[in-house]
């Protein structure tokens, strides 16, 4: 996706469009753009890393419009920078959950309790997400590099399942 959006930036998005043999997508709309670049970007890893990827790019695409996203021709800075960190966020998340599968880790006793830790863990996720993104892209993509965008994921990642784990205790505590 770094690379994607490295194009976006020095080539142009309807040039990057053109050179991945997808031009033909920008005739329909901004989320059928995005879709068709699904394969494009979840293609890399293995099963569980593919799924989580194709996971996150749907959410994402499903977000365009509270991204304010409309157009391709006018994908701005920002937007670019706000679709990057709601992906990223998105497969944090999505990796989160999936390590809670994995590992059996009680996070809350009943649903209700569950759809609230999502929430909270979802708003922390984007939040630091965005703020780290922004803080590496100021106007583009081009100086952002695949170990300082692991290192930013992984620090969040971590510190979300130590709030997940701290939670988890003060429940059983209860």
């Amino acid at each position: 996706m770094l690379g994607l959006f490295r194009d976006f930036d020095t080539v142009g998005v309807r040039e990057t469009f053109e050179r991945l043999g997808l031009d033909a997508l920008l005739d329909g709309g901004v989320a059928e753009a995005f879709a068709g670049l699904t394969d494009v970007i979840c293609a890399d890893g293995g099963l569980v890393d593919e799924a989580i990827a194709r996971d996150a790019w749907a959410e994402t695409v499903d977000q365009l419009g509270a991204l304010g996203i409309e157009s391709l021709d006018a994908f701005e800075a920002a937007q670019k920078q706000g679709f990057f960190a709601a992906f990223l966020s998105n497969s944090i998340v999505g990796r989160i959950f999936h390590d809670i599968a994995v590992r059996g880790f009680k996070v809350a006793p009943v649903i209700a309790d569950f759809r609230t830790v999502e929430r909270e863990l979802r708003d922390y996720v984007s939040a630091a997400t965005r703020d780290g993104i922004i803080g590496l892209t100021p106007q583009s993509f081009g100086d952002l590099t695949g170990p300082s965008l692991g290192r930013i994921v992984d620090e969040i990642y971590e510190v979300a399942w130590s709030l997940l784990e701290t939670y988890g205790d003060e429940g059983e505590s209860s």
